[in-house]
């Protein structure tokens, strides 16, 4: 059976509509669209990879400066300067916090 739009000689596919260029161009633009797509989110992810490689030293010298925060100061000591108050103890966490960034 052939579509009343298509012409007799033009071939149809699987569901009675004729194939043209138009068809196949949309076919092709829409598996282009998939690879962007696709591409797009690679390039993301290799992107947050060497984003993290790149951070990752400051993130292991934190861990460690914690560490050997936790071990040698006595948490009292800690509660006593910086766990009371409101100001004082914001003022006091931000001027030791200053030469870390440094």
């Amino acid at each position: 059976m052939v579509n009343e739009l298509s012409e007799p000689n033009q071939p149809i596919n699987s569901v009675n509509q004729p194939i043209n260029s138009v068809n196949s161009i949309n076919l092709i633009n829409q598996s282009g669209v998939k690879k962007r797509v696709l591409n797009f989110i690679i390039e993301v992810f290799k992107e947050s990879w060497h984003l993290l490689l790149d951070a990752s030293i400051y993130i292991l010298f934190g861990l460690v400066v914690s560490g050997f925060l936790r071990v040698f100061l006595n948490p009292s000591s800690v509660v006593r300067h910086l766990g009371r108050g409101r100001f004082a103890s914001v003022f006091k966490a931000a001027f030791l916090g200053i030469p870390i960034p440094l």
